[in-house]
């Protein structure tokens, strides 16, 4: 898997631009998912062609809908244009840096990073699907399997089949099969909502195993040996709370404005303000999309009967 970005076939280069910008978007329909495996099929150079633009693409912050429209005729069929547009030039200039993206480690590491204020992306790989959250970064290997992950921060939710995923954070080592889980970094805080499995967590020999439906969090210190951690029941009503960010929504169940507030702040360039401790406490219930804080402004303003202003068209402040 060295071949270069720049030294790949047009058409191959055309279609992997393609597939990015496909798999990117929030909903995937079967047939595309079926027509993507069936594309990595067809050639053992696919694979990894796909996963050096995706990263090419997103280390250059270009969004990838609209490379499809920049694809032409020897793209798949059925491309959605994209949320911001993207010069015809894109796929030339980011072969331009494509050394930069696949040679970041001896490992051959390819780093996958989501630094926007955006939607989570879906990355597709043998075995199983990675999504990541917004404002996350991990390292993948470049032969696009599961193991051998790092995780450097932010959170990423996984879902693997019988093959084994080994993903590395903190100073921890990670071993799933046939599971599905979230995994939060946040400095030395590390978190694991398990939906359903198990997941092996060990540290300087030390392990232990986080069986789902369970909330496992710790602290990363290199000086404790062990892992330590807590571990909880996870309960079936909040098992859709905690996994609708996958899709770029929230689920309130009676949670205060305050909570709801800070996580549509890490999707959206929007800032939305409460004017009092008391309106924040106020407490919400209801679905709602994580990329429309003013749709869920609006709604707020009705269920609270509070004001709404917007003193430019990133600001939202309720009072």
């Amino acid at each position: 898997m060295n071949e270069t970005f720049s030294s790949m076939s047009d058409h191959r280069a055309t279609q992997a631009n393609a597939w990015v910008s496909i798999l990117d978007a929030v909903s995937v329909s079967d047939a595309d998912r079926r027509r993507f495996d069936a594309w990595l099929q067809e050639d053992v150079r696919n694979l990894g062609a796909y996963l050096r633009a995706q990263a090419i693409f997103r280390s250059l912050d270009y969004m990838p809908g609209a490379i499809a429209a920049a694809a032409g005729r020897s793209a798949p069929a059925e491309i959605g244009t994209g949320r911001r547009q993207v010069l015809a030039g894109a796929a030339a200039l980011a072969a331009c840096f494509s050394g930069l993206v696949a040679t970041r480690s001896t490992s051959e590491r390819i780093i996958l990073r989501k630094t926007a204020r955006e939607a989570p992306g879906r990355f597709f790989l043998p075995g199983g699907l990675i999504t990541m959250d917004s404002l996350s970064m991990a390292y993948f290997p470049s032969q696009g399997h599961m193991s051998d992950i790092q995780m450097v921060s932010g959170r990423m939710g996984v879902q693997t089949s019988s093959r084994p995923v080994r993903i590395m954070t903190g100073g921890l080592v990670l071993h799933a099969a046939d599971a599905d889980f979230d995994l939060s970094a946040d400095g030395r805080n590390i978190s694991i909502v398990a939906y359903r499995g198990t997941v092996a967590v060990s540290r300087h020999g030390a392990s232990r195993t986080v069986a789902g439906p369970c909330v496992f969090s710790m602290v990363s210190d290199p000086a404790i040996e062990g892992v330590g951690g807590r571990a909880r029941e996870l309960a079936k009503r909040d098992m859709a709370v905690n996994r609708a960010w996958r899709d770029a929504r929230i689920v309130l169940d009676d949670a205060p404005l305050r909570d709801a507030v800070a996580q549509f702040a890490r999707y959206s360039e929007t800032r939305m303000l409460v004017a009092s401790p008391t309106m924040s406490a106020q407490r919400l219930t209801g679905t709602f999309d994580l990329l429309r804080p003013h749709y869920f402004a609006k709604t707020v303003q009705m269920l609270l009967r509070c004001q709404l202003t917007e003193p430019d068209a990133r600001t939202i402040i309720l009072s």
